[in-house]
């Protein structure tokens, strides 16, 4: 397992191709992406929404999402409304596919058509402190309690 403690100090360094698309618009998308880039985070956004262990997780955008993925899970997290019926059509047949937010107003207003499904961004935050094997992230989980 990567050294999550550098990995995280690390985190805010990194430019990408999707920082430049996104500055513009929302820069948090930037960080969002870089963030799921670190082993911990992806496998941690995959315990969170299938509650299995998943590693190998390959991290991809788009203009409108997130890929989280390996040969056993496909994890969709939208960012933008504006996600296309020809983009759900290309991996809707895929197993184990989540379509996921952290936007409450892209759940509700994509929910009943795609099944999308809302979660609270800090549990993306906390969840790794409670799964890395590196004792002192584990004690950030203390601040989930507070």
């Amino acid at each position: 397992m990567q050294n999550a403690t550098n990995n995280l100090m690390n985190f805010y360094q990194t430019k990408t191709n999707m920082e430049a698309l996104y500055t513009k618009t929302i820069p948090n998308y930037s960080s969002l992406y870089n963030l799921l880039k670190i082993e911990e985070f992806n496998c941690a956004l995959a315990y969170l929404v299938d509650n299995k262990k998943h590693s190998n997780l390959t991290v991809s955008y788009k203009k409108h999402y997130i890929e989280v993925s390996n040969e056993a899970i496909t994890i969709v997290l939208l960012l933008f409304v504006g996600f296309t019926n020809q983009e759900y059509k290309a991996f809707r047949s895929r197993t184990n596919l989540y379509l996921i937010t952290f936007d409450k107003n892209l759940a509700t207003n994509r929910s009943k058509r795609l099944n999308v499904k809302y979660y609270n961004q800090l549990s993306l935050l906390f969840l790794p402190t409670r799964l890395t094997e590196d004792e002192q992230i584990r004690r950030l989980h203390i601040l989930n309690n507070l």
